[in-house]
């Protein structure tokens, strides 16, 4: 069973994908009681887990890539030891740990990845934050309507669709006045 960041907060997600066929199973489980509900922040783990708790049994990686997909968690602790899995590839997460011997809490304090990573599903459309995240970057565009005359017609049709279909006549217009010049 692996069970991530429920100590954080009472919003916190915990989830096990292996080991309990039911969530009552898991949480009657005496060892897990004991190991989870001694730390100082039990309480907090206790609502966690009562609120949030999820417990799905799967039979394979294959299997639960959908769901793990879904919930694109902030941690996914794939807590087996394994070669490169093909689906590993195409798995959401904000950091993605493998094997059995990479904890949580080494990414948390001592890992070189980011520990800023997006939350609550975020992940399906953000990434951790990175150094690229202070760069300035830049997109440059050069056209000339002499390398294919035909081409730039049609952005300036399609240009000046688009734009009055928006209500921005200003911009239909400065991309005719191209076709003239």
């Amino acid at each position: 069973i692996r069970i991530l960041n429920g100590g954080h907060v009472a919003l916190s997600y915990i989830g096990a994908l292996k080991g309990y066929t039911t969530y009552d199973q898991a949480i009657s489980d005496k060892q897990l009681q004991q190991y989870f509900f001694e730390l100082e922040r039990k309480e907090i783990i206790k609502e966690s887990l009562e609120k949030n708790g999820i417990i799905i049994a799967i039979n394979s990686l294959q299997d639960s890539s959908n769901i793990i997909n879904r919930l694109a968690p902030e941690h996914l602790h794939l807590a087996y030891d394994h070669n490169e899995n093909s689906e590993e590839k195409n798995l959401i997460a904000g950091l993605i740990l493998k094997g059995m011997n990479s904890a949580n809490s080494f990414s948390d304090y001592v890992l070189g990845p980011s520990h800023i990573l997006p939350t609550s599903t975020s992940s399906r459309f953000s990434s951790p934050l990175s150094v690229e995240d202070f760069l300035v970057s830049y997109s440059y565009v050069s056209l000339d309507k002499a390398n294919n005359p035909a081409r730039y017609k049609e952005y300036i049709d399609h240009t000046s669709i688009i734009a009055r279909a928006e209500g921005l006549s200003a911009h239909a217009i400065a991309a005719e006045k191209r076709l003239k010049n």
